[in-house]
């Protein structure tokens, strides 16, 4: 929890995402280039994050990075959506088998101020190559094609009641 909270204070917030900098010239980076909402929903952009991404879910048109959107302004736009990271540490709920990944490793190297030792990070394993279509078919309103992944009211799946 402490590594968690320290991730914040070093510039996983949404109050730090317009103090990230561009290491080659000194220069704030436009927020415009950092993060965006689309649907009422937050993402973030960065180019180390998206390149991670893109590899991970095998997702050459992703444009960013869903971020929480519920539990108020403590954990709103300051965390990754849960439901496409399950277990990494900074997600907005705890779990006994948390850990670090590439993926929030990424998002260091992108502020501007560190550059991370991935060596020190884990793939994320949830989604590993699933595509595009893994990232837009959850809903709580639809039925997803990936039910091993995402929970339904049929679902058996014992994290399902972290996600609904």
């Amino acid at each position: 929890m402490l590594l968690h909270e320290i991730t914040h204070a070093l510039g996983f917030s949404s109050n730090s995402y317009d103090d990230f900098i561009d290491p080659a010239t000194g220069s704030l980076i436009p927020i415009d280039d950092v993060k965006f909402t689309s649907g009422g929903k937050f993402f973030l952009k960065t180019p180390r994050v998206l390149a991670y991404l893109k590899t991970h879910y095998n997702c050459c048109t992703m444009t960013g990075m869903r971020l929480e959107d519920g539990g108020g302004s403590g954990s709103a736009g300051s965390h990754w959506e849960k439901t496409f990271v399950d277990n990494e540490y900074m997600g907005a709920s705890a779990s006994a088998e948390m850990y670090v990944s590439k993926l929030t490793l990424s998002l260091f190297h992108d502020m501007g101020y560190f550059i991370p030792d991935y060596s020190y990070g884990r793939d994320l394993s949830f989604g590993k190559n699933m595509g595009c279509s893994f990232l837009e078919d959850c809903s709580s309103t639809s039925p997803t094609t990936f039910p091993d992944y995402f929970c339904s009211k049929s679902a058996t799946l014992p994290r399902c009641d972290d996600f609904g």
